[in-house]
């Protein structure tokens, strides 16, 4: 299997933060083995795996995705800020990746639409 993109990597780390926000806005928490070993996209692939269907699972997936959205506009300080409090780690420097891929995928939109 080929390597995700960076692309890829943003959105999965981006899930992960949302995630773990809505898990915690329901009245539940992501365990300490979701966190081992961390590579983008576990926490939510984890916490998928624990859970079964249920209204509360599409509660906090209908809240993820909002967060995702939200968390793409965030400055770099801020996104540290937020994935630290909710425990999902990434380097600072990952942090700037995802702030900039996000600005100029804004710009690219608005320069399309002119």
């Amino acid at each position: 299997m080929s390597e995700p993109s960076k692309n890829q990597i943003y959105h999965l780390i981006l899930a992960d933060i949302a995630m773990v926000a809505a898990i915690d806005a329901n009245g539940s928490q992501v365990i300490p083995a979701d966190r081992e070993d961390y590579a983008p996209g576990s926490i939510r692939d984890h916490w998928m795996a624990r859970m079964p269907d249920s209204l509360w699972r599409r509660r906090v997936f209908a809240m993820s995705n909002a967060g995702v959205a939200s968390l793409q506009n965030l400055p770099v300080d801020r996104l540290i800020a937020t994935a630290e409090r909710l425990g999902v780690p990434f380097t600072d420097e990952t942090a700037k990746g995802i702030v900039d891929y996000f600005a100029m995928k804004r710009e690219a939109l608005l320069l399309y639409n002119r």
